[in-house]
């Protein structure tokens, strides 16, 4: 299956997200955790939206993990990710 990113800005709490319907309810997450969720905290401990990784120490990183070319692999992903951004 095709995969799909949204890219957008990371809200600073629950409550300013663009996924929350009218009745502030996460339309990413499923009822049962939005029917559990009795704070904004337990609504954002299951928040499946990941922050993009800083471009700052991903080399480091490449090399932590093993990847044979560290460099090239950051290289990579700065412009993807200024690609996402723009």
């Amino acid at each position: 299956m095709a995969k799909v990113a949204l890219v957008m800005d990371m809200p600073e709490s629950c409550s300013k997200c663009l996924m929350l319907n009218s009745s502030d309810e996460c339309i990413l997450q499923d009822e049962d955790a939005n029917f559990k969720a009795d704070s904004w905290e337990a609504l954002r401990a299951g928040c499946p939206l990941v922050e993009l990784p800083e471009m700052d120490g991903l080399k480091a990183a490449a090399t932590a993990n093993g990847c044979l070319h560290p460099v090239e692999y950051a290289r990579g992903w700065n412009d993807f990710r200024n690609k996402l951004e723009k």
